[in-house]
């Protein structure tokens, strides 16, 4: 049992750094079309189709291995969670010693689009743009966004392929 617990830690810890260095190559597409003609970005658009199927076929190979799928579905999370923070790394590297004007020319388009959108108390509008334009903000809802976008694609195969396996039984 402590064999196979070992094992599984380990496929959490590989497939995590893996789905995390496919989505920090992404993310130099997403870089790059700041500074080029939009070629870059539909190449970021297009890569979004290897996240479906790095999780499609992690969650295979975890389904062989696990007893249920709840438990297939957390380690998929988990997954997600290590590579997310894989890139969560690496964007605040990127924010913060390598291109810091990145994020500040990012996030100048949002104190007008706010302005605009919203109406009322000055305090909470100063208060709440100071939150959402914080690099460490904007890193944690990207670690949480990818977080639920694997569990939503998970979940996804999951039902699609016990559907399946329900077919063909009967």
């Amino acid at each position: 049992m402590k064999e196979k617990n070992t094992l599984i830690r380990n496929l959490l810890l590989r497939y995590g750094a893996i789905i995390g260095a496919f989505w920090v190559f992404k993310y130099l597409f997403l870089i790059g079309s700041g500074f080029t003609d939009h070629v870059f970005i539909y190449i970021y658009y297009i890569l979004n189709i290897g996240t479906f199927l790095l999780i499609y076929i992690y969650y295979f190979k975890l389904r062989k291995i696990s007893d249920s799928l709840w438990r297939c579905l957390k380690m998929m999370m988990l997954i997600c969670f290590i590579g997310s923070l894989v890139e969560g790394v690496v964007m605040l590297l990127h924010y913060t010693v390598i291109h810091p004007e990145y994020f500040s020319a990012k996030v100048t388009f949002l104190p007008q689009m706010f302005v605009e959108t919203v109406t009322g108390d000055e305090t909470g509008t100063s208060v709440w743009m100071r939150m959402v334009s914080s690099k460490s903000f904007y890193i944690i809802t990207n670690v949480i966004g990818k977080v639920f976008v694997g569990s939503f694609l998970t979940l996804a195969i999951a039902l699609f392929s016990n559907n399946k396996r329900k077919q063909v039984k009967e």
